[in-house]
């Protein structure tokens, strides 16, 4: 099999509620993510093509933020969807950054900076 991301995989295990449009469409979790795309675990399946956001609260030293990253389907598993984020807009890209901080902060703090995240933007997952 042809691997077709761009960049490392991290697994995290991030609770996350998916939206189709404004409507509530699945829950999840956020399983692995990388530079331009996320693996949500999830018992709904979603057919290639579809837009969703992804959306999931973060808790910091004093506070909780919520962020929204909106992505399309690009492959289905048995166990969950690929998505492929939108990485031109700034809110999915701090919200990739969130998720890969927190991925990472057990092995010491933050191993990816916001340039490395979209330095390609646009390229595929």
């Amino acid at each position: 099999m042809v691997e077709h991301r761009w960049g490392q995989r991290i697994n995290t295990a991030i609770d996350v509620l998916l939206f189709r449009g404004h409507r509530y469409a699945a829950q999840g979790k956020i399983f692995n993510v990388g530079f331009y795309g996320v693996f949500v675990a999830t018992d709904n399946i979603f057919p290639i093509n579809t837009y969703l956001e992804v959306r999931f609260t973060l808790a910091g030293d004093s506070y909780s933020r919520d962020y929204r990253i909106p992505g399309i389907v690009v492959h289905t598993a048995n166990n969950g969807i690929g998505l492929l984020v939108d990485t031109t807009e700034p809110a999915a890209r701090h919200g990739l950054k969130a998720i890969l901080d927190k991925a990472t902060a057990k092995e010491g703090g933050s191993l990816i900076n916001e340039s490395q995240i979209f330095s390609n933007v646009g390229a595929r997952i």
